[in-house]
């Protein structure tokens, strides 16, 4: 079988690229369009100001996105451990953290898998809407977060009237694994739920039918401690134009990110990666 360096020294992936792209010129064009368009995008944001009190804006940012991708990864390993695995089970008390829920006590009802995790089915503490409808709830999370709202681990107490919702829950939507496991019947709960989602049922009462780490794992929380550091002693949340510029950072990082995630697609190193590729390179 000829190998990718080819014969005689000539490199055979120049040309099996140009192949690649000629074969299938949509895999290049909609990802250099949209790189273009984001280039245009980023190009026409107003910069973020980052002197005085707001000197380490950029830093303050990109320590909250290390945490929170810390934190993601170590939960994740500590849930797919057999400890982990073994103490989530129906009943088991979390703490929910994502999008929808920010520090929310949860109990998981039902375990199940698909094709690439484990998604966990879980009763959710949070505040009554306003609004019957759930698609005009907002967000949990903070749009601006501060240091408590980054480090600090306040559970989630309800403002009003309390609520609960049944969530699907990834990994990484868990903050917390308590050791409290309360008994219950998952299932039967799940169906009162389901049944009460319906108008005639909606105002019915509920029914009554309610570790071992790695080393990555170790590092990990000794690199999250230090960044936790580094975020209580910023000095640009002291800044009274710290939200605004906080937004200004953001939208400009969110689109770097996807720049960056466009160049990688259209790189050699992306074509590498894909099976049809290296079909093309043993042809020739």
């Amino acid at each position: 079988m000829r190998q990718a360096s080819g014969i005689n020294g000539f490199n055979w992936r120049g040309p099996a690229r140009r192949l690649w792209l000629h074969t299938y010129p949509g895999f290049s064009q909609a990802h250099e369009q949209a790189l273009a368009e984001l280039t245009k995008k980023l190009g026409a944001l107003e910069e973020p100001e980052v002197t005085g009190q707001l000197i380490d804006l950029p830093e303050y940012y990109s320590w909250g996105e290390e945490l929170t991708e810390t934190r993601s990864q170590i939960q994740h390993r500590i849930i797919e451990s057999v400890n982990g695995l073994k103490s989530l089970s129906a009943g088991r008390v979390v703490v929910v953290k994502n999008q929808e829920h920010h520090n929310a006590l949860g109990v998981i009802l039902q375990v199940s898998s698909n094709s690439t995790s484990r998604v966990f089915t879980a009763l959710v503490l949070c505040d009554k809407p306003v609004s019957e409808d759930p698609r005009e709830r907002g967000p949990a999370s903070p749009d601006v977060p501060y240091p408590d709202d980054l480090v600090g681990f306040k559970l989630f107490l309800p403002e009003g009237p309390c609520d609960h919702t049944v969530a699907k829950l990834q990994p990484g939507d868990m903050a917390a694994i308590t050791t409290k496991v309360l008994r219950l019947n998952g299932d039967k709960i799940l169906e009162d739920f389901s049944k009460r989602q319906q108008p005639k049922f909606k105002k019915d009462p509920p029914s009554a039918a309610v570790t071992t780490a790695d080393v990555s794992v170790v590092e990990g929380g000794l690199r999250a401690r230090k960044l936790e550091e580094l975020i209580r002693g910023a000095q640009c949340v002291h800044s009274p134009r710290f939200p605004a510029q906080y937004l200004k950072l953001r939208e400009r990082m969110q689109i770097q990110k996807e720049m960056e995630r466009l160049r990688f697609l259209l790189s050699d190193q992306s074509l590498l990666l894909l099976p049809e590729y290296h079909q093309r390179v043993k042809v020739l």
